[in-house]
């Protein structure tokens, strides 16, 4: 018998393995744990510059009283570099979508991804 995931996990792995994005941009990627005490899920790093602004962290999970996806995306200032949580001020802009709509959500973040990307003048 496998071990089961815990189903907010497993949210956020249907997410983020459907994210196709251009190899020159994935390649500034990471993928790492997120916890909020009941929600669990997965962040998604992007480094495209030096400075912390530059830094973006979008993080992915089933909402703790729904079955609602929960995105919350912000640079790299509006995250706790120890424990990876969001600041009060991107916890309240965070982002819901159905537990249905999968696809949504992946485009939101692969738009959200290349806004960044665009406005970076050279990336290789």
């Amino acid at each position: 018998m496998k071990i089961p995931l815990h189903y907010s996990l497993k949210v956020a792995r249907q997410v983020v393995g459907k994210i196709d994005l251009p190899r020159n941009i994935a390649k500034h990627c990471t993928v790492d744990s997120w916890s909020n005490c009941r929600e669990q899920g997965l962040c998604i790093k992007v480094n495209i510059g030096n400075k912390i602004e530059d830094w973006k962290s979008i993080c992915i999970a089933q909402q703790r009283n729904s079955d609602d996806i929960l995105i919350i995306v912000g640079n790299g200032r509006h995250f706790d570099i120890q424990t990876n949580q969001p600041n009060d001020e991107i916890w309240k802009g965070r982002t819901h979508f159905r537990y249905d709509e999968i696809t949504k959500a992946v485009k939101f973040i692969e738009n959200s991804i290349m806004e960044m990307a665009t406005k970076k003048e050279e990336i290789t």
